[in-house]
């Protein structure tokens, strides 16, 4: 379970969507999360509401309405939500087979309780988010992301002497997984420190809810990624978080 020493991963997120339909099946996923703390309790017994102050009935569809730690603020965490799962974690707590074992877990747990086999609407989601310190004040951003990301940006209209202070760059592939998104812009982390954010994510297509065809995406999805990454940041900075 090798994993770079300095990586400048932030978080991970694995999601499961649904959409949810008809009044029975509202009334039922108001309870999922009820349904699934017991099974979930054992690893992850901090339980909170991320929008108490709003009925459940009300949420937006794909957002989550509960949140289950292992500890107050620590990761890993699950969130549960309209038509909603995810299993997040970050750098500190992140081994691909341990994340990789706890989500196909969660799946397990949520299949027991909630049916998803007669869903013709089921979505994975695999994203990774990273964040390089840069400064967006002293420092090149077209230049930074040519010599260090492998991206190339020329622009011939723009005659000032000054150079850009934020970028927003955003690709989408489609392949056999689904589609492949990745957005390279300015954000933050978790300390407020400034620097060029990556996050990279694959969508499925619909997909059956069944174990081995999720498993197999997932495990797939994760090579993509973790490739993607290294062709991306290779030479210098990818030898930098070594």
């Amino acid at each position: 379970m090798s994993k770079l020493s300095k990586a400048p991963l932030i978080e991970v997120i694995f999601e499961i969507k649904w959409t949810v339909q008809g009044k029975k099946e509202i009334q039922e996923v108001q309870y999922l999360h009820g349904d699934l703390y017991p099974l979930l309790k054992s690893k992850y017994p901090f339980r909170e509401s991320v929008n108490p102050n709003v009925p459940i009935d009300l949420l937006l569809m794909h957002a989550p309405s509960h949140r289950f730690r292992t500890a107050a603020s620590d990761y890993p965490l699950v969130q549960v939500g309209p038509g909603l799962v995810t299993v997040n974690t970050v750098d500190s707590k992140y081994y691909w087979e341990e994340y990789e074992a706890s989500i196909m877990e969660v799946i397990g747990h949520l299949q027991s309780v909630y049916s998803l086999k007669h869903h013709h609407d089921v979505h994975l989601v695999l994203q990774y988010i990273d964040l390089l310190k840069f400064d967006f004040q002293k420092g090149d951003i077209v230049k930074f992301m040519e010599e260090n990301l492998n991206i190339s940006i020329k622009q011939g209209f723009y005659k000032g002497n000054s150079t850009a202070n934020n970028a927003l760059l955003i690709l989408n592939y489609p392949m056999e997984l689904g589609s492949l998104n990745i957005n390279v812009g300015r954000g933050k982390d978790n300390k407020g420190f400034d620097g060029v954010t990556i996050s990279t994510n694959i969508v499925s297509g619909n997909i059956k809810p069944e174990i081995a065809l999720i498993r197999k995406w997932l495990n797939d999805s994760h090579e993509v990624c973790s490739t993607l990454f290294k062709d991306m940041t290779r030479g210098k900075l990818y030898e930098s978080f070594k």
